[in-house]
């Protein structure tokens, strides 16, 4: 460990650090946040326990969402995180998290590359090098460490199969349950450990203790902490979950179209898992067609044919996440409750890291050519540089945080959703002033708007975009919003057959999206909601970020607009009439 953490890794921390948090402090709350996946959901994941005094009872509910969302239902594999949004206010906090995130991401592949994959001193800056480019991606830092912590753990376990006992080790393996939920990559994670085990276990014909004890430790930690959701999940048959409604025939694909969707994996990644590894893939074959051709040392040739297997694991993976669309299987999943519940797909969040192990061979391979370590530096900036200017499945917010402030020093800065904008808290405040009601004695539901954005600002929602939630109220819901379901083919698949996002969904506005900014200037002409079954939830009022022509046929009363200079929101404040 010693040899490992130098100058120059202490330095290159303080850098990526200052990297990160220099444009979350220059921009505050006018910086530039992922809205899906993310200010949909993740941080008010946090924020709603935050409202909640008793958080850890594992009986409580969480009123402000759903009507009362049964703590279970809301995993606590992100407890770090957790600390964070109690300690801090919710910028402070995604910020700090984010900070987080994206160094152990540098820490611990730069530990995994110079302790098991680059062991000789002169391959020093191919480490730094690829570690900074898997610490630039553009993780979802609300997943915690999902995906940017594996190399971390995987470094940990590669210490004990290596039978290098040390307590560090083990206290990674047992902290990293609290950083990242099960239901994300942990699930993925146990099972990839596993065959590991196993295929240790064949090759040395002994078992590893060391390795299996870690194995061990790491799975009482995740039942620790995953324990009330684990038991609500398979003890709990009185509780059915919404995902008993998932139809296995929605976005079922034919073979070949299956197929399709594992090359596309393959070559692109995930936008949940960014690798951005397009140009990986290149690389790690001209680093094999070059040993090929050359045909030197012994020591090359095993890189190239360890290069060779974490390609053909990786196209396996994705190859699998396509096989597990394709229609074929439809008939075992409505069989197999467990199938059809779960996603077992989401083993593709284990591609991040291959990928960047086999850029770090690559660039090894490469080193041996005239000029290699030119040639290396070129392509670790190469990738770098793709890293933060391409758009394919995710952006990089870093990147467009300083394209942020360059706009803003000469002048020219773009209109953009920011964090700020997004939840728009004075906005808010005037609705909740207006009101003049105590938020908790009345709930109400959104339309054009994320219900995310409500619930950040106290508001008690009737709507969320929940991974789990019980299945009679997506039941009682869906009452509200069923003429508008059968108006669009699209919308009630999406509803009755997934339905995480329990939304007001209406048919006109079947293409528009969730955030309908004042500018777009669009109306409805024909809602058709059943007010009745919203006041039965204990609905009283719609905040909508489009007008309702026909709102007095939907028994409901226009009661005031607001909008404000600072805000992208035009909120249209309806009442239901009794």
């Amino acid at each position: 460990m010693k040899r490992t953490f130098n100058y120059n890794i202490i330095v290159c921390i303080l850098f990526i650090g200052f990297l990160f948090a220099f444009p979350r402090i220059f921009l505050g709350e006018d910086s530039y946040v992922t809205i899906h996946d993310n200010l949909d959901i993740g941080s008010i994941w946090f924020i709603r326990h935050i409202e909640k005094s008793n958080i850890f009872n594992p009986q409580s509910l969480l009123d402000n969402t759903m009507n009362g969302l049964p703590r279970p239902f809301l995993t606590t594999g992100s407890a770090v995180m957790l600390a964070l949004f109690l300690l801090f206010k919710p910028f402070t906090a995604y910020v700090i998290n984010e900070l987080l995130v994206h160094l152990l991401a540098f820490i611990g592949m730069y530990l995994l590359l110079k302790r098991h994959v680059l062991k000789s001193k002169d391959e020093d800056f191919i480490a730094f090098g690829v570690s900074v480019c898997f610490a630039a991606l553009p993780f979802y830092s609300l997943f915690g460490l999902s995906v940017a912590g594996q190399p971390l753990l995987l470094y940990a376990f590669l210490n004990l199969i290596n039978n290098k006992k040390h307590i560090l080790d083990f206290m990674i393996i047992f902290i990293f349950p609290f950083y990242a939920p099960l239901y994300y990559a942990g699930f993925a994670i146990l099972i990839a450990l596993g065959i590991l085990f196993i295929f240790y276990y064949i090759s040395e014909r002994k078992a590893n203790k060391l390795f299996l004890s870690g194995l061990i430790l790491f799975s009482i930690s995740y039942v620790f902490v995953e324990f009330n959701f684990i038991k609500m999940a398979i003890f709990d048959n009185n509780l059915a979950i919404h995902r008993m409604d998932w139809n296995p025939l929605y976005l079922a694909r034919n073979y070949k179209e299956a197929m399709k969707l594992g090359f596309k994996n393959f070559l692109f990644g995930d936008y949940n898992a960014p690798s951005k590894h397009t140009p990986i893939i290149l690389v790690s074959f001209l680093s094999i067609l070059t040993v090929f051709l050359a045909n030197r040392k012994a020591q090359l040739g095993n890189t190239a044919k360890s290069i060779f297997i974490l390609l053909l694991i990786a196209f396996s993976i994705s190859l699998f996440h396509g096989l597990y669309h394709w229609e074929g299987l439809v008939l075992l999943k409505e069989k197999i409750d467990l199938l059809r519940v779960t996603q077992f797909n989401r083993f593709f969040y284990l591609e991040t890291i291959l990928w960047y192990i086999v850029f770090a061979l690559s660039l090894f391979s490469l080193l041996h050519l005239e000029h290699g370590k030119s040639f290396v530096r070129i392509l670790i900036i190469s990738q770098l540089i793709f890293i933060f200017t391409s758009k394919f499945e995710s952006k990089n917010e870093l990147s467009i945080n300083y394209k942020i402030i360059f706009e803003r020093a000469f002048g020219k800065e773009k209109n953009r959703l920011t964090y700020g904008k997004f939840f728009s808290e004075t906005l808010f405040s005037d609705i909740d002033e207006y009101l003049g009601l105590p938020k908790k004695t009345y709930r109400l539901v959104s339309i054009g708007i994320h219900p995310s954005i409500l619930q950040y600002n106290g508001f008690y929602t009737l709507d969320s975009y929940q991974n789990v939630y019980p299945l009679i109220y997506k039941h009682r819901f869906r009452e509200i919003i069923a003429k508008e379901l059968d108006k669009s083919t699209q919308l009630k698949d999406y509803f009755d057959y997934w339905g995480n996002r329990c939304y007001i969904f209406v048919a006109e506005l079947e293409d528009e999206g969730f955030t309908i900014t004042k500018e777009r200037n669009i109306k409805i002409h024909n809602l058709e909601l059943n007010t009745n079954a919203l006041k039965k939830l204990g609905g009283r009022f719609i905040l909508s970020a489009v007008q309702i022509l026909n709102a007095k046929d939907n028994n409901l009363a226009l009661l005031k607009i607001f909008e404000r200079d600072d805000s992208p929101w035009q909120i249209y404040l309806y009442k239901v009439d009794s």
